[in-house]
């Protein structure tokens, strides 16, 4: 089967853009939302939980899951989704099926929350990346008509609308960033929606501490490998690049997931990273995709330093920092992507097998 990878961060190829449907639209008057940094966006309500992609953060119901919902190849799924799934959508990377799974069935529909970057926006993230970006005003709730199958279909399916087109969606913009939340056109929860809506704030650091704009490369100071605390993993977008792999080649990142590694695990990270082999790699540069440079890329972030990982590319994989180069190993990329909002969908080659958490290898 044919597999393409659907691109929901809107900073390169867009195919999902969340507010283009054709379906009619409803005005409804600009909702409350608390505006500044991470520190002083405040506790989440009881039972709900704070959510940071693309700039923003929100707040969603405890459970709502990190996840992709159902979509064009829904067919092939062991079984319809849970009752009581909810989503909030991954900006990462997409891996479609191609094939034509025709019309989804109703019991395939799921409520999601997404964000999506506007692909005719204007240097998108230098604009997130000012200072200005935690004050920027935060526009009104506007409703999307669910948009019922086209008639139209290809090899991959019905053509119109896409999958995600058949909910009724409500959708609230601050700057080039839109968060939509998707529901079943017979079982809309509006008051839900406005709930997750009103809680939309844009942000320049998460709750956790990554940068929302962030450049690829190593910082100055490198963590130590006898450092004690919290690591935090800080996983950015940035788009494709056709350079050398150098760091000056690689456009900025767009923050679209983090977690933390604490305690041992932090330590043991730590220790396997200055226990691998030196210089970069695993890498096969003969090998190598025009465009497919670092279009992801990790910072793992302490109280006093940095490292860089490339882990997507084929010329400029490994883990960095102040003069450290290090190999991509099993035992200091697979927990990188061991929990948060943290996902690998695609890797540079022989990396994916190292990096892949073990359910998904």
């Amino acid at each position: 089967m044919m597999k393409a990878f659907v691109r929901l961060a809107a900073i390169a190829t867009v195919v999902l853009v969340a507010g283009s449907c054709a379906g009619g639209k409803h005005e409804q008057p600009p909702a409350s939302s608390p505006t500044g940094t991470a520190s002083s966006i405040g506790q989440a309500r009881e039972g709900w939980r704070w959510n940071a992609q693309g700039g923003v953060a929100f707040q969603t119901p405890d459970e709502f899951t990190f996840d992709w919902p159902p979509y064009t190849q829904w067919c092939i799924a062991d079984d319809p989704p849970k009752s009581g799934t909810k989503v909030v959508i991954p900006m990462h990377s997409w891996a479609v099926l191609a094939i034509a799974c025709g019309p989804m069935p109703r019991e395939y529909f799921v409520p999601w929350v997404r964000v999506e970057v506007d692909p005719e926006g204007e240097e998108p993230l230098k604009r997130i990346a000012a200072e200005s970006w935690a004050a920027e005003k935060v526009e009104g709730i506007t409703r999307h008509e669910a948009e019922p199958p086209g008639p139209d279909s290809d090899e991959l399916g019905p053509t119109s609308p896409d999958p995600l087109e058949s909910y009724e969606r409500f959708s609230r913009s601050v700057g080039p960033i839109t968060v939509t939340v998707g529901m079943p056109p017979d079982d809309v929860d509006e008051t839900l929606a406005a709930g997750i809506l009103e809680t939309v704030v844009p942000i320049s650091t998460t709750p956790l501490g990554c940068p929302s704009v962030a450049t690829p490369g190593a910082a100055t100071s490198a963590i130590e490998k006898d450092e004690q605390g919290d690591l935090v993993i800080c996983q950015y977008f940035a788009g494709a690049s056709e350079g050398t792999g150098t760091s000056a080649d690689r456009p900025q990142g767009l923050h679209i997931g983090e977690h933390v590694l604490s305690g041992n695990v932090a330590a043991s990270w730590l220790s396997a990273v200055y226990d691998a082999p030196m210089g970069l790699g695993p890498n096969n540069p003969d090998n190598c995709a025009s465009g497919q440079e670092d279009g992801e890329f990790i910072h793992v972030r302490s109280a006093t330093g940095m490292l860089h990982v490339s882990y997507v590319g084929c010329r400029s994989n490994g883990i960095t920092g102040n003069g450290l180069e290090r190999n991509i190993t099993r035992e200091n990329c697979g927990p990188i992507f061991s929990g948060g909002t943290v996902r690998i969908t695609y890797s540079g080659q022989d990396v994916g097998e190292l990096c892949m958490p073990d359910g998904v290898r």
